[in-house]
């Protein structure tokens, strides 16, 4: 009986053994995808999309083409003519130019057809092959661009207060584009050095005249004083003295393109005294007689004091 009951005991322990070998032996090992994040994206297909920031890499970029944005250069200055001005108003009376006639030329280019065909700076041009130019910039260039490529043409120049017609100026193959009028609006005037000069005499504006002035008229460097303005019936106008009458001597002496040596000039003259004053009016000098300078400003009062 006890050894029944040993062999049932001892059947048991092995059998208990024998079932824990087998679940130590069984046990799957931890998959190493569960160690890691799930996600829903395929192996495969990471793969085959390569990282790009957003941005096709497949494509190629585009080349970037830098086209010229510089005009060809205008017709006046194909010719050589490198910058044209109308005519101030000064300039204009002098010459007896008419109003909106012809332009100045400023410079011009050596080496170029209108060098070459004898144009010089401050020669005012006022016909192109007998047709006359205006002051406008504009429709100089239409001019130009109906002449034939190649043919020779005359310009009519005002120089040196006289008509001149330049001979054989060739016209070039122009470039097919025009540009806006680069000087709208602009008129050619003298600088000015200083304004309101002497009130009491009414030359209420004075100025040096300009380079082309001074060129067409044959006046020295320095020499004279542009009358931009003469007040209504004050001793100037009433004496004979016009706007754009260029002063040139009051007495015997000279007046420099300077107006406080003008004025220093006037005071050496008594008070009140008449002087004559010659003045280039129309390219031509004239004398004007019997400017009366200003009385001399009255003496203030004096109160004796009481005694």
């Amino acid at each position: 009986m006890f050894v029944n009951k040993l062999r049932i005991f001892v059947c048991f322990l092995a059998l208990v053994v024998l079932a824990g070998g087998m679940s130590a032996t069984q046990q799957p090992e931890p998959k190493k995808d569960a160690l890691q994040p799930k996600s829903d994206v395929k192996k495969d297909d990471v793969k085959e999309q390569p990282k790009t920031d957003g941005k096709d890499v497949k494509k190629d970029k585009p080349s970037i083409t830098v086209k010229s944005v510089f005009p060809p250069k205008s017709l006046e200055q194909q010719l050589g003519l490198q910058q044209l001005l109308p005519p101030g108003s000064a300039l204009r009376s002098q010459l007896g130019l008419a109003k909106d006639l012809g332009l100045a030329v400023e410079k011009v280019k050596a080496g170029s057809a209108a060098a070459k065909a004898g144009l010089l700076p401050f020669d005012v041009i006022v016909q192109i092959q007998g047709k006359n130019v205006s002051s406008d910039l504009g429709a100089l260039r239409k001019l130009l661009g109906e002449l034939k490529s190649g043919t020779d043409v005359p310009v009519t120049v005002v120089r040196h207060g006289k008509q001149e017609t330049i001979q054989g100026l060739r016209i070039p193959e122009f470039q097919v584009a025009e540009p806006k009028n680069a000087f709208p609006g602009i008129s050619f005037k003298a600088p000015v050095f200083e304004k309101s000069v002497d009130l009491k005499l009414g030359l209420q504006a004075l100025t040096a005249p300009g380079a082309a002035l001074r060129d067409q008229l044959g006046l020295v460097k320095d020499q004279g004083l542009l009358v931009d303005s003469v007040k209504a019936d004050s001793i100037a106008a009433k004496a004979g003295l016009r706007t754009y009458d260029i002063i040139l001597q009051v007495q015997d002496k000279k007046v420099a393109s300077d107006v406080t040596a003008f004025r220093k000039l006037l005071k050496e003259f008594k008070p009140g005294a008449a002087v004559d004053v010659v003045v280039m009016r129309h390219g031509k000098q004239e004398t004007i007689q019997g400017l009366k300078l200003p009385e001399a400003p009255a003496a203030d009062a004096t109160i004796a004091p009481p005694k």
